[in-house]
């Protein structure tokens, strides 16, 4: 199972400074956060820079206009923006019953 796990960040290529540039946006203690990472790889696949650029700035707005005093990614968790799926190497169920 293992070997057919495609980590986000190994997809990036040149986006790489992209990516760098977004999470440059975030407070200090969430720059390097991997989930935060690989959730804006997500969007940015999807979105674009510049809309994923544009979402964190509403987003961290939100943080700042709500007090909250968590992690950013703890923050979009909770609005249901972000997803924690859990660890890597999970075990798919047993499907024989």
């Amino acid at each position: 199972m293992a070997d057919k796990v495609i980590l986000p960040e190994s997809i990036l290529g040149s986006d790489k400074a992209a990516l760098d540039r977004l999470m440059s946006l975030l407070p200090p203690q969430d720059r390097q956060d991997v989930k935060l990472r690989r959730f804006f790889i997500f969007r940015m696949k999807i979105d674009g820079e510049e809309v994923t650029r544009g979402f964190i700035l509403r987003k961290l707005a939100d943080v700042k206009a709500s007090g909250f005093l968590g992690s950013f990614y703890e923050f979009l968790q909770r609005q249901g923006l972000a997803v924690d799926s859990g660890p890597y190497d999970k075990q798919p169920p047993d499907e024989t019953g």
